[in-house]
């Protein structure tokens, strides 16, 4: 479930937007592991606005690619310099196809 509530350094209750923790809730949609409300909540925020959907897909995008190449069962996640230059190759590789077209 998401979480509503947050304790900042000095002990203050804190909520969170929907926005900080986006990414969570995708990985769990993703996942299928995300409850009904989890699913219904990020759906609606993904339609408040087209730049929640923008950083939905490339949220995404970079969880997919953090799963690319993983043996099956592997339990280990790759590094954030693994992530980032697959994301790279990836961009690079379609770059070069979009100037061969």
């Amino acid at each position: 479930m998401l979480c509503d509530v947050a304790l900042s350094t000095d002990g203050a209750v804190m909520k969170p937007s929907f926005a900080a923790i986006a990414g969570a809730a995708i990985e769990r949609v993703l996942r299928g592991q995300a409850t009904a409300a989890e699913e219904r909540r990020l759906a609606a925020w993904r339609a408040a606005d087209p730049a929640n959907e923008q950083r939905a897909q490339e949220i995404e995008r970079v969880l997919r690619l953090a799963w690319l190449d993983r043996p099956q069962g592997q339990s280990v996640a790759p590094t954030a310099a693994d992530v980032i230059a697959r994301g790279e190759a990836s961009a690079s590789s379609a770059a070069s196809r979009r100037r061969r077209s």
